[in-house]
């Protein structure tokens, strides 16, 4: 395999499987302790973080539309396989976001969901909940890493070095009408 795969693979499933470490070595750190925080001070940070990313993610489409005309975003549009890419890192920031900001709308309503469960389940409460906030903490790494991806792909598109011309002699007019009428008219 190529070297130039080997990364295009690794860009493509770092935020996925990013996201599965570090919510595993929270999952194991976090092992017999009980949350003393209210979670919901984080849910609140987290609804506005990612709101405002998604408004950014948005506006981002829109400059890279604007600047189509741009010879480096042009081969991008070109080439089918670039477009398509960009869409699908697009596409996975939106579907991580929204599912972020309704798993933190659903953190609010816990209490009444955790009544329902009690009442159907019972004893498994304590893990459900726990697994609900894991749950949330993948989405919000993996929408975090694939927002950082998307965001680090466009800069670098949109600053990529563009190549300079080849330099030519400059033209040399011949300005020595203007010489001349300049000339006789600070005489008088």
């Amino acid at each position: 395999m190529k070297k130039e795969d080997k990364k295009l693979i690794a860009e493509k499933n770092y935020p996925l499987v990013g996201s599965v470490v570090l919510t595993l070595i929270i999952v194991g750190m976090s092992f017999g302790i009980e949350l003393k925080d209210d979670i919901l001070t984080a849910v609140n940070a987290v609804l506005i973080v990612v709101s405002i990313l998604l408004g950014f993610i948005g506006v981002l489409v829109g400059l890279i539309f604007a600047q189509s005309d741009n010879e480096i975003l042009s081969v991008v549009f070109i080439s089918k396989h670039l477009i398509n890419l960009l869409k699908k890192y697009f596409v996975s920031v939106y579907r991580t976001g929204f599912i972020v900001l309704g798993l933190s709308i659903g953190m609010f309503f816990k209490e009444t969901v955790n009544q329902v469960i009690l009442d159907k389940i019972g004893d498994y409460i304590v893990y459900i909940d726990k697994a609900y906030v894991y749950f949330w903490i993948l989405f919000l790494i993996w929408f975090l890493l694939a927002t950082y991806r998307l965001i680090k792909i466009v800069v670098d598109l949109i600053f990529q070095k563009k190549k300079e011309p080849e330099k030519t002699q400059p033209e040399i007019k011949d300005y020595t009408s203007l010489e001349n009428k300049y000339m006789n008219n600070s005489t008088h």
